[in-house]
């Protein structure tokens, strides 16, 4: 019986009453069975691909070896200072390298409060540059760049939030970051505003230096599984849909080659989700985290050290950098603790217009004309959305995909 057969009888079998999923009720079920990447796209936000998987794991392999012996046979003989030397050193040569490879092209970052964007602001300062910044997201990240402003020079974009439809469409068939739609719709809008730009991105900061890890490491895969569903479930849908069951039910390579948990992380939440859609004849975006000389220093390091980010935040403290304030007020040794007290302590929130507000209603409205959901579920959710953000996702995200012809 496929996944989606599972789901459906699950569906029926749930009580019309009671349940979370009160009323879920999809129309178009003939084209639904013909196609299981809705059940993919409703437990992960992105469908699975095998080939790009399989690619990012020769990555991370090869990335892995080519590390620095002092990132794996010298780490315990260097002191602190040849440690974060190091890793200071292989940092700024890859910027310097980004730097060199975009020419005379408008330079443009994104910055939120977390300290992946942040570092490469520092080092892109450090060796002359300041790009055009951009901020979308909301609460602790517009705190954190309006204290961030009072220290540095900063050089802010204002997004002006005319987001339509038809961008998320044509989004949606290039990458599959859709279920975070402020960002999204940001990326649309600087493609606009700087068509003849390098806009350099954190992608695969936090989860090589360790946002993502838990210790222990998980020592089986269904384990780790588990896991990742745990982190990757933005529309709570995932244990109606089967989620667990559509992830492959092997690994792709041995535990001691790249851990299951960093396995899962790469090959399907960064690649297929999270990580910018470029061709090789569309080179706007810069992954300088994604680079194999520093993503080979983190492949070879316990899972100990990166956990919440023990090692990253030792790294940063030692480079006493303006942009990461925050590391230097906080007596902490964790990036989560480090967070909280910076959102405690900037609490001067502004309020923002999303796009998964602007677009509710307007989702709802085609949703019904589709015949996708029943009215009465949308009805429900409609009346949840104001306060969660679940529910918003949920109708938007659809729209989006269906919008897009995922599932045609």
């Amino acid at each position: 019986m496929s996944a989606l057969s599972r789901w459906l009888n699950k569906l029926k079998s749930v009580g019309r009453t009671g349940s979370t999923y009160d009323g879920l009720d999809f129309i178009a079920d003939d084209r639904l069975r013909r196609d299981e990447r809705f059940l993919q796209f409703l437990s992960f936000g992105f469908v699975l691909d095998d080939r790009r998987s399989t690619e990012a794991m020769v990555r991370l392999v090869a990335a892995k070896k080519a590390a620095p012996d002092i990132f794996k046979s010298g780490w315990d003989k260097a002191t602190p200072d040849e440690r974060f030397g190091a890793m200071d050193k292989v940092l700024n040569e890859v910027i310097q390298d980004e730097i060199a490879a975009v020419g005379s092209r408008d330079i443009v970052l994104g910055v939120s409060g977390g300290f992946d964007s942040r570092l490469i602001l520092h080092y892109l300062r450090r060796n002359g540059i300041s790009p055009t910044t951009y901020t979308f997201t909301r609460n602790y990240d517009a705190d954190c760049i309006r204290a961030l402003a009072k220290r540095i020079p900063l050089v802010q974009f204002p997004l002006t939030g005319a987001w339509r439809f038809d961008d998320f469409y044509s989004h949606a068939n290039r990458e599959q970051d859709i279920v975070f739609m402020s960002r999204t719709a940001a990326a649309t809008e600087i493609a606009r505003a700087f068509p003849n730009r390098a806009e350099f991105h954190g992608f695969v900061g936090g989860t090589i230096s360790g946002s993502h890890v838990k210790v222990p490491e998980s020592p089986k895969w269904d384990a780790a599984k588990n896991r990742f569903l745990e982190k990757n479930n933005p529309i709570k849908l995932a244990h109606i849909a089967g989620g667990v069951d559509l992830l492959p039910g092997k690994s792709l390579l041995p535990a001691d080659a790249i851990a299951f948990d960093d396995q899962l992380n790469f090959a399907y939440r960064q690649e297929l989700r999270i990580q910018p859609r470029r061709t090789e004849s569309d080179q706007a975006y810069r992954l300088p985290y994604a680079d194999p000389r520093w993503m080979g220093i983190w492949l070879n390091r316990t899972a100990e050290e990166r956990h919440q980010q023990k090692l990253y935040i030792a790294f940063i403290r030692w480079l006493n950098a303006p942009e990461m304030f925050d590391v230097s007020m906080s007596s902490d040794m964790t990036g989560f603790a480090v967070k909280q007290q910076l959102d405690a302590t900037y609490t001067d929130r502004v309020g923002e217009k999303f796009a998964e507000h602007v677009f509710l209603s307007e989702a709802a409205t085609r949703l019904r004309a589709r015949q996708v959901y029943s009215n009465a579920f949308l009805d429900s959710k409609l009346a949840e959305a104001p306060t969660n953000r679940i529910a918003r996702r949920l109708i938007c995200c659809t729209e989006i995909v269906v919008g897009a012809g995922w599932f045609d």
